[in-house]
């Protein structure tokens, strides 16, 4: 058993150092492989046209009682990538037909956030597209907050108006007691003693109804004064650094591959040229 593990440790060693030789043999072949690729990936970084990101966070408007968002963020999201702002975008901004405008969004889980990002090759356009996102997003949600207000009033303005004409008919009810409460004791009937406590219990009635009312407009005013509007949290800056090409990284990635097909190359040329000398 020692010796046979001695062969196969020395076949090893010996596969090992003939691998290492092929590598000394063709070293220039592998540094040329390696220095090809990193030229390559230069001059591909060099050529590249430079993509600038900017990007724009929005807190997206709610009503805090009841914790209802003006507009769900994956609306919003889908809006985007549908390009429903994209027309008012070129048409604002004079961008042609034939450039493609690029723009991502995300909603950070738990959160009524909206992360909007815009790439371009011209950094002052990816602000200004992030600009008027947010202008047309902004103004949207102004129009939804307008409308849900003026729905809260006029609940609160038809709750009141249900108040006054309650309170009217409680005067007429309080002006019947009276009129029952006035006639002497040994003139009441049993119909008129149950004609004044059921008018007694429908004024009680009126009173609880009106209470509830109240109560309906106390929750719409809350309902009014806990709207918050959707805002900027971040607005969107004009990028300084690309984010693509990114030389260092291409050439890194490249010289790494250069290597693995030089010495592929390498060893495919000492292949062939054992099967030459074989022959």
């Amino acid at each position: 058993m020692d010796q046979k593990q001695e062969v196969h440790s020395e076949f090893d060693e010996i596969n090992l150092m003939d691998y290492l030789n092929v590598i000394l043999r063709r070293k220039r072949l592998i540094f040329f492989g390696f220095v090809l690729a990193v030229a390559g990936a230069g001059v591909f970084s060099y050529i590249s046209p430079r993509i600038y990101r900017a990007e724009t966070i929005l807190e997206i408007g709610y009503i805090k009682e009841v914790v209802e968002a003006i507009e769900a963020s994956s609306q919003i999201i889908e809006k985007l990538k549908l390009g429903v702002y994209e027309r008012l975008i070129r048409a604002r901004l004079g961008i042609p037909e034939e450039k493609n405008i690029e723009v991502k969004s995300e909603n950070p889980g738990g959160t009524n956030l909206l992360k909007i990002e815009a790439e371009d090759t011209e950094p002052k356009l990816t602000k200004a597209i992030l600009q008027e996102i947010n202008n047309l997003i902004l103004s949207n949600h102004q129009e939804q907050i307008k409308v849900k207000k003026e729905l809260f009033e006029n609940d609160i303005e038809r709750l009141r108006t249900k108040i006054i004409s309650l309170e009217e008919e409680n005067e007429s009810i309080r002006t019947q007691i009276e009129i029952l409460e006035k006639v002497p004791l040994k003139e009441q009937t049993p119909a008129s003693q149950f004609a004044l406590f059921a008018t007694k219990e429908r004024l009680e009635i009126r009173k609880r109804e009106i209470e509830n009312l109240y109560l309906g407009i106390n929750s719409h005013k809350r309902l009014l004064e806990n709207i918050r509007s959707t805002k900027v949290i971040k607005a969107p800056l004009i990028p300084k650094v690309p984010i693509k090409p990114r030389p260092a990284l291409n050439m890194s990635v490249a010289g790494i591959l250069g290597i693995f097909f030089g010495t592929f190359l390498a060893f495919l040329q000492e292949s062939l040229q054992k099967s030459k000398t074989k022959s």
